[in-house]
């Protein structure tokens, strides 16, 4: 086995080589070690030959020991692996997968998972193994609820695996699903992949700090069944959004093979395999239109109060700019989280949802000065069974639609 000398060491060596060369000008070393002179352009006397002859060898010795030592701690530093094999596939005998091709993911309980697209029941599997080689069938695919996982899995801060197939779906062959697996095992089908909201998703999924997923599908779109593909989000609620339809490959980007990259931002980077300028591919940046989430703000809750006769429930909510600074909106409070089967009917009784499912409300003017307060009254319609009432507010900043 050939190993690359460090850069120390390798001029550790070349030093010692120079000293070779320099030491061969003076002597030459026999088989038996002894030492004769050798004929040179230069003519040294005695005196000076013995001389020379010292240093050479003393700096020879001192570079020889040197690149050991080095060589000895590059042997000792570098890693050493051990090849363990901790499952083979068998497709039809165990019907635990075939043909793995995606990466596993390191789960939060130590184990690996990941993904097989062949075998098991015809569609593919998505497995569990543990690090001593225990394996587990967390779900085989049949057709109708997915097919051909070829990409890998995600996970949520609640230990849930999301996922996608090329194939299968509740709209046949040839055009693809989402799907959650909970920590508990149990199988979901989120979104069913039909042509205009996209077919073949060939990459896996993304997650944002809210729990929304994103992705790409490599056809289908507005233009069609063999359109360019598209870039869509499923909200944590299970909320499908088409963001982007791309081209046919002509003037817009096509047929984004690969997976999206987020920012911190929001905002979503990616790549298509054809179209652009020139007609051979394109990086693409799909701009989130909120600008920030506003962390430096605090707010201040007071009691709920029921009006008389009805189920619904109104709280005032206080914030309160402790930036320091001037803030810039327009401003856009979401009410994330909120209990399901409640609505927020503020404003006019309408709920309209931001790109995480959650509804939200435009509050206050263009801008909120330092230690200003925005006061806002929710209202909540809280159907019998009355339950309790959580939510998290978040402050955006944007002039987009969230």
């Amino acid at each position: 086995m050939s190993h690359k000398l460090s850069s120390t060491c390798h001029a550790a060596f070349v030093w010692m080589s120079m000293e070779v060369v320099r030491l061969r000008s003076l002597c030459s070393i026999s088989p038996a070690f002894g030492m004769t002179t050798r004929n040179s352009f230069y003519s040294f006397t005695r005196q000076s030959r013995m001389r020379h002859t010292s240093i050479a060898l003393n700096n020879f010795l001192a570079a020889l020991l040197v690149g050991l030592l080095f060589s000895a701690a590059s042997q000792r530093s570098r890693a050493q692996y051990n090849y363990s094999l901790l499952h083979s596939f068998s497709q039809f005998v165990f019907q635990d997968g075939a043909y793995p091709t995606a990466g596993l993911v390191l789960g939060s309980n130590g184990n690996l998972f990941g993904t097989a697209p062949s075998g098991g029941l015809g569609g593919g599997t998505v497995y569990e193994i543990t690090r001593n080689g225990a394996y587990s069938l967390l779900h085989s695919f049949s057709g109708a609820d997915g097919g051909f996982p070829l990409a890998g899995v995600t996970f949520d801060n609640s230990g849930n695996l999301f996922g996608t197939t090329q194939d299968g779906g509740l709209y046949g062959f040839n055009n693809g699903t989402v799907y959650e697996i909970d920590h508990n095992g149990s199988f979901s089908l989120l979104h069913s992949f039909s042509g205009p909201d996209g077919l073949f998703p060939a990459s896996g999924l993304i997650m944002d700090r809210n729990g929304n997923l994103f992705g790409t599908t490599v056809f289908g779109g507005v233009n069609g069944k063999y359109g360019g593909g598209t870039a869509y989000e499923i909200d944590h609620n299970g909320s499908f959004s088409l963001l982007h339809s791309f081209g046919n490959g002509e003037v817009d980007s096509a047929y984004p093979y690969g997976g999206l990259t987020l920012d911190n931002s929001g905002n979503l980077f990616g790549t298509t395999a054809q179209g652009g300028a020139h007609g051979y591919g394109t990086i693409f940046e799909l701009v989130n239109n909120i600008s920030n989430i506003i962390s430096s703000v605090k707010f201040t809750y007071g009691a709920f109060y029921n009006r008389l006769g009805s189920s619904t429930f109104v709280q005032q909510v206080t914030i309160t700019n402790i930036s320091g600074t001037k803030l810039t909106g327009p401003f856009k409070l979401v009410i994330s989280g909120l209990t399901p089967g409640l609505t927020l009917l503020y404003p006019a009784g309408i709920t309209v949802n931001f790109s995480a499912g959650s509804p939200y409300v435009t509050v206050g003017g263009g801008s909120l000065n330092a230690d200003a307060k925005i006061t806002v009254f929710l209202s909540f319609n809280d159907p019998p069974p009355v339950k309790p009432i959580n939510y998290t507010p978040v402050l955006l900043a944007g002039s987009g639609t969230p």
